[in-house]
C-alpha cells in the first residue's frame, strides 16, 4: 500500500470516528423518520406500531405523564425495533432533540391542544390522532399555530379503522419523502360543520 492510499484510509477512518463522536449517527438517514410518541395508551401505541411497520420510521422518544405507561410502551417498542427509545419526563426536552422528525400526539381531547401547540413552537412535523371532530372554535388556535411553522401536520383518526389509519400514515410519509405534493388530512379537516 502506497503512502497516499494509507493517508486516504487514515483520513476516512478519522472522519468516521469524529462524526460518531459528535453524534452525527443519530441523525435520521434518508427515508427513516425518527418519531417521538406523546401519549402511551393503546391508540398511541397502535398508531406508532403502524408507523414502524412501514419500514420508514422508528421510535426514538416516548413521553407520557404516567411513567408506568411510558415504561411499558418503551419495553413493547424495543421488542419490535433494534434500539430502545428514550423515555422523557419533560416534553420540551424531547422536543429539543434535533433528530426528532415527527411528533406523534395521541392524548385526550383535553390535553391535545397543549402538546400540539408546543410541538408547533418547536417547528416539528406532527401526526395528531384525533378521535372526534372539533368545532370551528376549538380548531382555530391549532390552525393558527400551523401558519407560524414550517412543519407538516397530518390528522389521524384510528377510530375510523385500521385501513384508514394505514392510508393516512403512508400519505404523511409520502409527503415528507417528497413523493406527494400534499397530505390528505391537514389539521383543518378536524373541524365539524353543523
Amino acid at each position: 500500500m502506497g503512502y497516499k492510499s494509507f493517508y486516504c484510509l487514515l483520513l476516512l477512518l478519522t472522519g468516521n470516528v469524529s462524526l460518531r463522536a459528535q453524534g452525527i449517527d443519530d441523525i435520521s438517514p434518508m427515508a427513516i423518520y425518527n418519531i417521538g410518541l406523546v401519549g402511551c395508551d393503546s391508540i398511541g401505541v397502535n398508531v406508532l406500531k403502524t408507523f414502524i411497520s412501514t419500514g420508514e420510521a422508528r421510535c426514538v422518544a416516548v413521553f407520557d405523564e404516567k411513567t408506568t405507561l411510558a415504561e411499558s410502551t418503551e419495553r413493547e417498542i424495543t421488542s419490535i425495533q433494534d434500539k430502545a427509545p428514550l423515555l422523557y419526563n419533560d416534553y420540551c426536552k424531547m422536543l429539543d432533540r434535533r433528530d426528532l422528525d415527527i411528533v406523534l400526539i395521541a392524548v385526550s381531547k383535553e390535553e391535545q391542544d397543549k402538546f400540539f401547540l408546543k410541538a408547533c413552537e418547536y417547528d416539528k412535523n406532527i401526526y395528531i390522532e384525533i378521535s372526534q371532530c372539533l368545532s370551528p372554535e376549538e380548531i382555530q388556535p391549532l390552525v393558527d399555530a400551523t401558519h407560524r411553522m414550517s412543519g407538516v401536520v397530518q390528522v389521524g383518526r384510528s377510530s375510523l379503522g385500521v385501513n384508514n389509519m394505514i392510508a393516512r400514515i403512508k400519505d404523511f410519509l409520502s409527503f415528507l419523502s417528497g413523493l406527494k405534493d400534499k397530505t390528505s388530512y391537514p389539521i383543518e379537516t378536524a373541524v365539524c360543520l353543523e
